[in-house]
């Protein structure tokens, strides 16, 4: 996930298939959380990553903020997400 937001930045990477890979990992992600009964922080992270990567992308969901600054934002989420509060990793 990280890299295809890294890849993001490349001006000849193609952003619809960076998107539908992206997609494809948050879906399996969410569905692995919920399946697990992991909730709150995991899900809270997991909607707001989906959320930058969507802005990332060209979403015009965006609070008039750049790609650019979605990619950081979204690139901070992944980080949180390998913090030990999420998918029961501890410390």
């Amino acid at each position: 996930m990280r890299q295809i937001i890294l890849d993001a930045s490349n001006e000849n990477a193609s952003a619809k298939q960076l998107s539908v890979k992206a997609t494809a990992i948050l879906d399996y992600l969410e569905s692995a959380a919920q399946e697990k009964g992991f909730g709150g922080y995991v899900t809270e992270k997991l909607n707001t990553l989906r959320w930058h990567t969507d802005a990332a992308f060209g979403s015009k969901k965006n609070n008039g903020h750049s790609e650019e600054q979605h990619r950081v934002w979204a690139l901070g989420e992944i980080n949180a997400l390998k913090g030990p509060h999420c998918f029961g990793r501890r410390g």
